[in-house]
């Protein structure tokens, strides 16, 4: 099972875009890889683009039901 989950923030007069991202049971590398965040970038017009504050939530103790990957992603400069 794969539950994704996303908040996305966008500041306008800034030209800066915040995208939470979580996911039940599977890592985010397919969220957050080389291929997808140069997509993003070329797609953006910006190279500002750092992930911040990556967790982990735990779930269940013996099922693990409920754990989640989580990491916050900033673009910065985003030609929008």
């Amino acid at each position: 099972m794969w539950d994704f989950k996303q908040e996305t923030s966008i500041d306008f007069k800034k030209k800066d875009i915040t995208i939470k991202v979580s996911c039940m049971y599977q890592g985010l590398g397919a969220f957050i890889s080389f291929e997808f965040l140069s997509e993003i970038s070329e797609l953006l017009g910006t190279k500002k683009i750092d992930i911040r504050d990556q967790w982990y939530e735990s779930g269940c103790e013996t099922c693990d039901y409920g754990s989640s990957d989580n990491a916050t992603i900033l673009i910065r400069g985003a030609k929008i």
